[in-house]
């Protein structure tokens, strides 16, 4: 049907939530590499990121990270980074992109973006990644304590309103508590009375 053998994903939102994580998940589930590629890297020119592209290993997915931490609209953020916004889009989706490749771009700020580089083609679905529901805080509690029962998951779960914690926040604070199952439910409120710091530092920006 003439249309380009490669696909595009944009995963978006808070730090914290399993962007990167997805993508080494989907790499071990079937068998890839990953290849991740520093956009802002200062040696990165658009002849080297060609390069780069042309020699991509088979079997592999392309992760670029944080995006948004490249360019402001189509402007570099910084003077250090080489490549060029149209550069970026023609290894992306030009005549000369590989076929069979299979790209993942990850953002904390999708509204800071061009529309130009998240267009279909170039990020053919939009996957958002937020932070925690109580679903997941429930999911992930019966992880650590298989043992505890339905009553107990959903005391502490249904406290948790959506989109307040990031899903490491919630880990890592399991994880303080591991080796004292009591401390999990003591301490609960001043988990959920404390937004996540990356949060904060977002709403700051």
């Amino acid at each position: 049907m003439g249309i380009p053998y490669r696909r595009g994903y944009l995963l978006h939102g808070p730090p914290g939530n399993g962007k990167s994580s997805l993508v080494a998940a989907l790499a071990g589930a079937y068998g890839l590499n990953v290849c991740v590629l520093n956009l802002a890297a200062p040696e990165l020119t658009d002849d080297r990121l060609n390069t780069l592209l042309g020699n991509l290993p088979r079997r592999a997915l392309l992760l670029l990270e944080d995006i948004d931490a490249v360019f402001v609209g189509r402007e570099p953020r910084s003077p250090a980074v080489k490549l060029s916004f149209n550069g970026l889009l023609n290894a992306l989706d030009g005549v000369a992109a590989g076929e069979g490749r299979v790209t993942f771009m990850t953002t904390n700020h999708l509204s800071g973006l061009d529309p130009a580089l998240i267009r279909p083609g170039r990020a053919d679905r939009h996957l958002p990644l937020g932070n925690a529901t109580p679903d997941q805080v429930a999911g992930m509690l019966r992880r650590f304590w298989p043992a505890w029962t339905d009553a107990q998951v959903q005391a502490l779960s249904a406290g948790v309103p959506g989109g307040l914690l990031s899903m490491a926040r919630v880990q890592e604070y399991l994880l303080e508590r591991r080796h004292d199952e009591a401390a999990v439910g003591r301490d609960w409120p001043a988990l959920v009375g404390t937004p996540c710091p990356t949060r904060l530092l977002l709403a700051a920006s």
